[in-house]
């Protein structure tokens, strides 16, 4: 069988590059489906606030670039039909859902595989930074940090070629780090003895904080 076998419905790995002041200046999607990365979106969004030179640095994005795009609302359709037929997974859920309630404090209706009891949730999440801490004996759980422990440099760099714009093959890009949160996914649930690992088992032992695991009934 194949990977993540257990595992009947879409996986997309999110990262959103911004915070609660200017917003969500870009974001990354990693589908994942039958143990692989099989599509990506990205794109750079129109902040709410002027990008401070600090963050324009950090996010390598400047304001005019930002400006002259739609703001992430306008995605906001394709986010909830994601939820609505599958779970988020990021690394580090916290932040994603913190700055996807603000655009949108109550999500759509969906199922909590946790509890089987259908309420309107960004989460619960599968999150990879939990799920590091728990495995791995690891000095750092950071993003690069478990992507360089796992040996996925390699894979990460092929999947950055193929799916993310050439400028933005980097940390701190939407995109690169969605994939790098896949990547981890994919490979946890491929060591021997995680064949029979499914939803609920990752939900668990994501161990996230309980709004975002929980659901507004």
């Amino acid at each position: 069988m194949g990977k993540m076998k257990n595992i009947k419905i879409p996986i997309y790995a999110i990262d959103f590059e911004g915070s609660k002041n200017i917003g969500i200046v870009e974001y990354g999607i990693a589908e994942i489906t039958g143990g692989q990365i099989s599509a990506c979106k990205t794109r750079i969004c129109a902040p709410k606030s002027r990008i401070g030179a600090r963050d324009a640095k950090f996010f390598d994005i400047s304001n005019a670039r930002a400006s002259a795009n739609p703001p992430f609302e306008s995605d906001l359709k394709l986010f909830c039909n994601m939820r609505k037929s599958g779970l988020f997974a990021s690394h580090n859920a916290t932040a994603e859902d913190t700055l996807l309630r603000d655009c949108l404090p109550v999500a759509p209706l969906s199922e909590n595989p946790l509890t089987g009891k259908t309420g309107a949730a960004w989460g619960p999440y599968i999150d990879t930074c939990s799920l590091a801490k728990k495995l791995f004996n690891l000095n750092s759980a950071k993003l690069a940090d478990v992507t360089a422990a796992l040996n996925l440099q390699s894979q990460l760099s092929q999947k950055a070629a193929e799916f993310c714009p050439e400028d933005r093959r980097k940390w701190h890009c939407a995109l690169f780090d969605a994939i790098a949160c896949a990547l981890i996914l994919i490979k946890i649930c491929s060591f021997e003895g995680f064949e029979e690992v499914d939803c609920n088992w990752l939900l668990k032992y994501s161990n996230a904080r309980a709004q975002t695991q929980g659901s507004l009934l």
